[in-house]
């Protein structure tokens, strides 16, 4: 997030410098509107997948790298998605070193002990 708002600030600043020097005749960016779009904070329940059925889409998945595909690549992605509730950005980021470790669950539901 700092980043992205000190890239913003150079981009300003190399817009400022070139009103400045004359390239432009007003900063561009002050034309600009800019409205952020709605959004829906509501979740439909009924779009949500439940733990039955997850399930059975991973071993959908991981049944696609027995004929030559990336299956298990997807499983790990799309299991990482639902399990970790993390956004598909955040899958791609985590690094191979860092991985997500998720202990299996007895039939309780809980992780299991060590």
């Amino acid at each position: 997030m700092a980043l992205a708002v000190l890239r913003d600030l150079r981009d300003v600043k190399a817009l400022t410098t070139a009103v400045e020097k004359g390239y432009f005749a007003e900063n561009p960016l002050l034309i600009l509107r800019w409205n952020a779009p709605v959004v829906n904070e509501k979740v439909d329940p009924a779009a949500v997948p439940n733990p039955a059925q997850v399930a059975r889409l991973l071993a959908a998945v991981a049944h696609q790298s027995k004929r030559g595909g990336r299956g298990r690549h997807l499983e790990a992605f799309f299991g990482r998605m639902y399990y970790a509730a993390m956004r598909s950005a955040e899958v791609i980021r985590r690094r191979i070193t860092r991985p997500v470790r998720i202990r299996p669950s007895t039939s309780t539901g809980r992780p299991a002990r060590r």
